[in-house]
């Protein structure tokens, strides 16, 4: 009983570090906890170090929560070793099916973390985010190699 406890909490932290403020309504439905339960955990996370952010009804994890930079500093690259990692495996010329994958995890994460900062809201993230890709489509749409204008082009239009 105590881990299905343990387990439903643990998924809703998960929810909640999606980024999109949810109602407690919403996290019921997603976490199939009770809602009183819902209420008791949202009021004991800030105090485990999960730092929550309101905005109006909804919550969200915030992404400088201090037990996630914890956990995560063991998980997850920082941008420069996303960098770093990305221009090693570049140099490799290997072919396989991980080396395909893991340049292609590299590649999301380096266009998701390093242009869209924790802090910001999501429309704004969807915004950087749907210029970012529409960028990178650009550089590869001309055969890879970014053909940027000076800028004389924009102010004659």
């Amino acid at each position: 009983m105590e881990y299905e406890s343990l387990t439903r909490a643990l998924q809703l932290v998960e929810i909640l570090a999606e980024g999109q403020f949810l109602t407690v309504a919403q996290m019921v439905e997603r976490s199939r906890l009770h809602p009183r339960r819902v209420y008791r955990l949202l009021e004991t996370f800030p105090r485990l170090g999960l730092t929550l952010e309101r905005q109006s009804r909804g919550y969200r994890l915030r992404a400088d929560a201090p037990f996630l930079k914890r956990v995560t500093s063991f998980l997850h690259f920082t941008p420069d070793e996303v960098l770093t990692l990305r221009q090693i495996l570049t140099a490799v010329p290997n072919s396989s099916v991980q080396a395909r994958l893991l340049r292609e995890k590299l590649e999301r994460s380096t266009s998701e973390s390093l242009f869209i900062p924790p802090d910001v809201d999501e429309v704004t993230g969807r915004n950087i985010r749907t210029m970012f890709e529409a960028i990178e489509g650009e550089k590869h749409h001309k055969g890879g190699v970014a053909s940027w204008g000076t800028g004389k082009e924009c102010a004659a239009r």
